[in-house]
Parts: C-alpha cells; sequence; structure tokens
C-alpha cells in the first residue's frame, strides 16, 4: 500500500467519523435540585406545575383536581422536616395524588435517578414504616410500572432507574402498601436529553459533515491527479 493510498484512508475514516458525530449527536445531562425554592421566610407553594432544567412536574389529584407543590427549604420551624437542608426539595404532602415528570416542550428523556424520602422527611408522630411509592412510566414500548421501597429514615434515598426514551414518568402518594400514603419529598432529578432525536443534525452538526465530505472530496481529486 503506497502513502498516498493510506493517507487517502485516513481522510475517509476521519470524514466518516465526523459525519456519524453530526448526526449522533451528544446527550446533555441535567439535574433538578429546586435549589431556587429555598426561602428564610416562609414556606413556598408553587401551584400544580413546576419547570426546571427542561424538565416538567405537574400534580394533580387522582381524580384530576389540582395539587399544590411546596418546599422545606429554609432554616426555620420547618428545618427537621427539609431532606436537602444546604439547599431545598419539594414536596407533594397529599395522600392520593399523582406527580407527572416529562420533557417541556415534548419529546424524551432518560430517567437517570431520582432522590426521594416521604413528604415530612421521617417527622411523622408516631414515626412511620416503610413507604412503598408505585410508579408508571411510558416509553417507546410502552406503559410500564414498579415502586419505589422507601424506607422510615430521615434523609434522601438515591433511585437509580437508568431509563432510556421516557415520555413520561408518573409516581403515586398513595402507598401500595395500602397504609396512609405520607405524600412524597423529591430532589437532585437526574436525566439526559438525547441529541438529535429526530435524525436532523443542529447547525454545529451540519458544520462537521461538510468538513468532513470535504476532506473526502480532497483526498478524492488529488488521487485522481495521481492516477492521470
Amino acid at each position: 500500500m503506497s502513502f498516498k493510498t493510506s493517507k487517502l484512508k485516513t481522510y475517509l475514516a476521519a470524514s466518516a467519523v465526523a459525519i456519524g458525530l453530526a448526526l449522533a449527536g451528544t446527550a446533555s445531562a441535567s439535574v433538578v435540585t429546586f435549589d431556587s425554592f429555598r426561602s428564610a421566610t416562609t414556606i413556598p407553594a408553587f401551584g400544580s406545575h413546576y419547570a426546571e432544567a427542561g424538565l416538567s412536574f405537574d400534580v394533580f389529584s387522582i381524580g384530576g383536581a389540582l395539587e399544590e407543590i411546596g418546599s422545606f427549604g429554609y432554616s426555620g420551624v420547618s428545618a427537621p422536616y427539609d431532606a436537602d437542608p444546604t439547599g431545598a426539595a419539594i414536596f407533594v404532602n397529599a395522600s392520593n395524588a399523582k406527580i407527572t415528570l416529562s420533557k417541556t416542550g415534548g419529546g424524551t428523556f432518560d430517567f437517570d435517578s431520582i432522590d426521594l424520602t416521604d413528604a415530612y422527611n421521617g417527622q411523622a408522630n408516631p414515626p412511620r414504616q416503610s413507604y412503598s411509592l408505585a410508579y408508571t412510566y411510558v416509553d417507546g414500548g410502552g406503559s410500564h410500572s414498579g415502586a419505589f421501597a422507601l424506607d422510615n429514615l430521615q434523609g434522601l434515598q438515591t433511585f437509580t432507574l437508568n431509563l432510556a426514551g421516557v415520555q413520561s414518568f408518573t409516581m403515586f402518594t398513595g402507598d401500595t402498601n395500602a397504609n396512609l400514603g405520607p405524600g412524597v419529598q423529591l430532589d437532585n432529578v437526574r436525566f439526559d436529553t438525547p441529541a438529535n432525536t429526530g435524525g436532523v443534525p443542529e447547525p454545529a452538526s451540519w458544520a462537521l459533515m461538510i468538513v468532513g465530505f470535504g476532506c473526502a472530496g480532497t483526498a478524492m481529486r488529488r488521487r485522481r491527479g495521481l492516477a492521470a
């Protein structure tokens, strides 16, 4: 194999990589922390809808009525109830509610993990028992279900999911063990947004493709000139 032939193959390989990167894109990782809820004066309430970092949270009763999102994110008398003492978490204290997570503006997301505890961070009197929090989610394969097994201790538990292509994810605050559901407190929702899920490259990706095609074209012209 001549040096020029080897160089041509190198150009073509580089072009293929550039085009592949342009078409595949890069997933964007995000974490919803709710830390903007932190307040020195009050327990803020946010209605039934909240959005942060490209993810939306909507809360309704099982019957469809609006429920309220709140937060213990301040260092007053509610401090023992706050599962994130340096920031803030949100809670829904209704025992018959559903909390739906979806991509803001539509589309899918990859759900990596979430931190959970009961709505009062284990401060109920008497202390609560374990709490089984049911969930369902929809992806390209249909509808699926499961449950988070919350313990009776203070502090957040991290639940790793690693779900790809999620269209919606819904948690139900009623206890699946048929006990009275205490609601739920959630924080640190980690997710990824797949890039170019529709198969259309972004402007920066087009630039990579053009560079790749240019390298390949230049190499081909040089090879034709040598052959002549």
